[in-house]
Order: C-alpha cells, then structure tokens, then sequence
C-alpha cells in the first residue's frame, strides 16, 4: 500500500476480523531516541532488544506480544496487568545487574482496551485506548522511572491490596 491512501487503509482496518481485550499494557520508551544519529539508534534498539529478551526470558511467548513503537517498545500482556509489573521490575533489575544506566528508559504501564486487526500487510496490527494511555503515561514519566495509570493501579490493588506499597502517587496529569 503506498502512503496517501489512507481511506483504504482505514477500509482495511475496520472490514477485518476484530477482537478487543482489556490488556496490560508496559510502554518502553527511549529517551530522547530521536535526537541520537542513526548509528546510535540503531544501538539503542538492538540494546532494547536484548534487554527484553533477558527481562521477559521467564514468560511464554503465547502470553505478550512486543510491537515495535519505533522509539522504544510496547509489550501488550493480553491476560491481566501483573506481568507488566513484573517486567517493569524485571527490566530494572536486568539494568542494574548490567550497570547500565535506567535513565535512558522511561515506562508507562497501563490497563486498557486494545483491538487487533489485520494490517495492510496482513500481519497483526494492535490500536485502542490502552497503548495510547500507555504511551502518554510513559511520557509523563521522568527518565529512569516506572509510572502507572490509575487503571493499572486499581486493577493491581484489586487483585492484592500488597501491591499498594508498590505505587507512589504523583498526581494526576492530562
């Protein structure tokens, strides 16, 4: 499909098979991706890469996907928030270990409801209310912190008032 033909691609999009979930959703986000050169970039993404890879080792596959937000990662966990949680803390005690520095990254988690369509090409394509608070969420967030939305929070409080002592609130942004 060439760019431009937007009408089409929206055609697509909504004459698919859809499905919508509630899904965990932990937005990883590159500080300041887009001001590094190329090179750097692509070093970046290739250190995210393994960073996931070591950080989500312990969970099946056929429970997350990792889509490619091209400033980072979004790791969709179709089965409730708590392995969003769990790779938020996964991904800081990998960093850590590694000495490398958190403060490149930045991650919004949040429970929210996606759709997963076909895209143009076929493969699966994800859109809805949860990876875009996600990704606000992780906007709002300062460099080298984990900041949740208050849906995650009261998702996770729900199923354990324990995970409480895990969340600080900070305010609330719009």
């Amino acid at each position: 499909m060439s760019y431009g033909d937007e009408q089409t691609q929206d055609e697509h999009l909504t004459t698919r098979d859809e499905a919508v979930a509630i899904c965990g959703v932990a937005w990883i986000d590159l500080v300041d991706y887009s001001k590094k050169p190329v090179r750097e970039q692509m070093r970046l993404n290739r250190a995210l890469n393994d960073l996931l890879i070591q950080a989500l080792a312990d969970r099946p596959a056929a429970e997350r996907i990792v889509l490619d937000t091209g400033e980072g990662a979004a790791v969709v966990f179709p089965h409730g928030p708590e392995p969003c949680l769990e790779l938020g803390c996964a991904l800081r005690a990998v960093l850590r270990s590694r000495g490398d520095d958190a403060s490149a990254l930045r991650i919004g988690m949040n429970l929210g409801p996606i759709r997963m369509v076909r895209g143009s090409n076929g493969d699966p394509a994800f859109m809805g209310d949860g990876l875009a608070a996600a990704r606000c969420v992780a906007g709002f967030t300062q460099h080298g912190r984990i900041a949740a939305s208050r849906s995650f929070y009261e998702a996770m409080t729900a199923v354990s008032a324990q995970y409480a002592s895990c969340f600080a609130f900070e305010g609330t942004r719009t």
